[in-house]
């Protein structure tokens, strides 16, 4: 039986509408390409919104026709508290949501690969609970690297880089998960995120 503690709420939800690292020989982090919603809904598939009356996957759902699915990241989260450390870091380009993730959750607390080797739920004020397994950091990419340093991938010393993608690893960067259950589950601002404690 789990023991259940609170993280925090969900703050953000968004989807990626199309994937957000392009080109082949230099690859450039497209932020633009992110759409904030008030609700998203969770299969193993991945994420869907609605965007204009319409249901659209995210980039990282295996339905979407340009899908960046692994098996791995049907589903991305993050935590505010890594933003406030690469907002210092980095600058104040490092607003709420550019690191893509699917859902962000206000918390001061920051979780690392050993913290999330259990589950983590949403519970929704209606009672809705959304249980997330297979938890794994999400590993920074060189694009985005690029980008928290204001530059692109061919511009910045690959000592540079380095650097910054140890510093985003081990949670700063997020998380990936995937839902304990095979049934479409929605996920809503405000939602309580809580991590299990076995």
């Amino acid at each position: 039986m789990n023991n259940w503690r609170e993280i925090g709420p969900v703050v953000l939800l968004q989807i990626q509408r199309e994937p957000m690292k392009e080109g082949t020989t230099t690859r450039v982090y497209k932020p633009d390409r992110l759409a904030q919603v008030e609700r998203i809904w969770l299969t193993p598939a991945g994420v869907t919104a609605e965007l204009n009356g319409e249901r659209v996957f995210d980039a990282h759902n295996a339905h979407h026709p340009r899908t960046r699915n692994t098996g791995a990241n049907p589903l991305s989260f993050g935590l505010t508290g890594y933003y406030d450390q690469m907002k210092a870091r980095f600058g104040d380009h490092m607003t709420f949501g550019i690191a893509g993730e699917n859902i962000l959750v206000q918390t001061d607390i920051l979780l690392t690969e050993d913290d999330v080797q259990g589950e983590i739920a949403l519970r929704g004020a209606d009672g809705r609970l959304t249980i997330l397994k297979d938890i794994l950091v999400a590993p920074p990419c060189k694009p985005f690297s690029a980008f928290c340093l204001g530059s692109i991938e061919d511009k910045v010393e690959p000592h540079t880089i380095a650097e910054t993608l140890r510093f985003l690893n081990d949670g700063t960067r997020g998380f990936y998960a995937a839902p304990a259950s095979s049934d479409e589950t929605e996920i809503r601002l405000g939602d309580m995120v809580l991590i299990s404690s076995q």
